[in-house]
């Protein structure tokens, strides 16, 4: 079952952006960025000029909403428990076969695959 990924969400009263974009790879190489200060989620099409597939992108839009959640509520996650909450989430609502549509979500660049 494909479920379309918004262009906005709200966590809390903030309503956050989601955008593709290149920008996302501009912090020491990463995939995907929260900006808080923004209220600005950004995933990147493509690592290394190759496009990611789906379900890494998945992945990671996961990751950054759990590093939301914490920022918002509790400030207390390490790095590599908000991978693992990231990395868990996408298995199982995939194992579900519940596959992601990002095509609703705005480009910030010309990055496509």
């Amino acid at each position: 079952m494909k479920i379309i990924i918004p262009s906005e969400l709200q966590i809390g009263s903030r309503k956050i952006k989601i955008r593709i974009s290149e920008k996302a790879l501009g912090i020491a190489d990463l995939q995907a960025q929260a900006s808080i200060y923004e209220d600005i989620l950004r995933l990147s099409l493509k690592y290394e000029g190759y496009c990611r597939s789906n379900a890494i992108i998945f992945e990671n839009l996961l990751h950054e909403i759990v590093h939301f959640i914490d920022r918002l509520y509790m400030r207390e996650l390490e790095e590599r428990q908000v991978g693992a909450l990231g990395s868990g989430l996408a298995q199982a609502l995939m194992s579900m076969d519940i596959e992601p549509d990002f095509s609703q979500i705005p480009k910030e660049s010309s990055e496509d695959c």
